[in-house]
């Protein structure tokens, strides 16, 4: 059964299992996603589900036909609409929650797509990890160029910069997917969510929580504490 929920990034920290091997972890929190509406393959060509995201927000904050939306079917307002992926299986009317606790499982290995930090403009040397110029010998100043741009030794050969050439620019920002991360544990009390590894996208920011198409057996990782809940 393919699944797909929303989290939002809390921050990392380290626990230990009980081997005493300290292990990497990502802390999310389940958002609120309520059913707006069910759309179905037969109707629409593919199934998903139409969820509103996050707490209930003032109906300032959201353009009437947004807001069109939550009225049509008398729920409350909020932040933001969205779709998931739903593959038909589990069935879901308008209004009901879709909760994470009961869709994934300890030991599970998913995947997590989120939008990485956003660096501005870089170099080439930070961009796409050149080497530096050397410092002495007569090397001469910039140390931080990237070198040559053009292909060619003159005669027939073409002494141009190539599209796509690798050079200074844009940085980050851009979807990024994760595979094979484990559920390490659930807390439904303080509702948190342990992922060994990291994650793309900065604190607070949300990211999607999806099942592998492949699936893979359970491993449940034998942990030594589960309360270490320290932002990095």
């Amino acid at each position: 059964m393919y699944r797909e929920v929303i989290c939002q990034k809390i921050g990392m920290s380290s626990i230990f299992n009980e081997s005493g091997t300290s292990l990497p972890v990502t802390f999310l929190k389940p958002v609120a996603l309520q059913v707006l509406e069910v759309k179905t393959k037969d109707k629409f060509g593919y199934n998903s589900l139409v969820v509103g995201v996050g707490e209930e927000c003032p109906s300032r904050k959201l353009i009437k036909p947004v807001q069109g939306q939550f009225n049509k079917n008398s729920l409350p307002l909020r932040r933001k609409i969205t779709e998931l992926k739903w593959d038909g299986e589990k069935e879901y009317k308008v209004g009901e929650l879709v909760e994470f606790h009961s869709l994934f499982q300890e030991g599970e290995k998913i995947k997590v797509q989120g939008i990485t930090r956003g660096m501005g403009f870089t170099g080439a040397i930070k961009r796409w990890n050149f080497a530096t110029s050397p410092k002495t010998h007569g090397s001469g100043y910039p140390h931080r160029f990237q070198g040559s741009l053009e292909t060619g030794r003159g005669g027939r050969s073409p002494q141009k910069v190539w599209k796509g050439k690798k050079m200074s620019g844009h940085m980050g920002h851009e979807t990024c997917t994760i595979r094979n991360l484990k559920i390490l544990y659930i807390d439904t009390d303080k509702s948190l969510i342990a992922i060994k590894g990291s994650i793309p996208g900065r604190k607070k920011s949300l990211v999607r929580v999806r099942s592998l198409h492949k699936a893979k057996p359970l491993v449940p990782e034998k942990l030594l504490v589960k309360n270490s809940t320290k932002e990095s």
